[in-house]
């Protein structure tokens, strides 16, 4: 079926495939005052659907996987890009997954990098100073929490542990260590006070 004066809108079988195919300078339009769907042949299974002052719907095996909204789009599943360019705010309410060796590279010049290496380790990469923050603790721990590296307190303390234990502690007029100072050298300016023995190299 061939329309217009210059045959512009053809309607046509192949043998193989149908055809709808427009030659001519303007567009081609479809219209429907309600739903215009994409179906299969027995009408029982959606590839699309345009809703009237609504979305935009795609199917896979008539099952709905993209809807555009009224703040953009939403995916239903895994979403797989070769590369993804945002520009706005991010906000994701599961998991962040990244396979082995890939990094979450952050700054114009790729200033700070966060990566973890299989087998090898984890590393916070950057050019710049690195700041932890917080309005009352940082406190860096094992793995599974059980056991304390090291605390760093707001107006306070700081503190470092072996094996758990708390070992040295800042304190308003220096530090306080637990157990036994060992060092090479100890150059003392002002008073000394001790509440033991103190051992120089065996003598007491």
């Amino acid at each position: 079926i061939q329309m217009g004066d210059a045959q512009d809108l053809k309607i046509g079988h192949v043998g193989s495939y149908s055809v709808i195919l427009d030659q001519g300078e303007g567009n081609l339009s479809i219209g429907g005052d309600g739903f215009v769907d994409i179906m299969n042949t027995a009408l029982d299974e959606y590839k699309a659907r345009f809703t009237t002052n609504g979305s935009v719907e795609l199917y896979f095996d008539n099952v709905n996987k993209f809807e555009t909204t009224g703040y953009g789009a939403t995916v239903f599943g895994t979403l797989q890009s070769q590369q993804l360019n945002v520009t706005g705010v991010s906000t994701f309410n599961g998991q962040v997954h990244l396979p082995d060796n890939t990094k979450i590279m952050l700054g114009n010049s790729n200033d700070l990098q966060i990566l973890h290496q299989n087998g090898t380790g984890n590393s916070i990469q950057g050019d710049q100073p690195l700041y932890l923050q917080s309005p009352s603790q940082i406190i860096l721990k094992q793995y599974n929490g059980s056991e304390v590296y090291a605390k760093f307190i707001k107006n306070g303390a700081v503190e470092l542990y072996h094996d758990n234990s708390k070992k040295f502690e800042t304190t308003g007029y220096g530090a306080t260590v637990f157990g036994t100072l060992q060092s090479q050298q100890l150059n003392v300016t002002g008073v000394s006070t001790y509440t033991g023995n103190a051992d120089f190299n065996g003598h007491v």
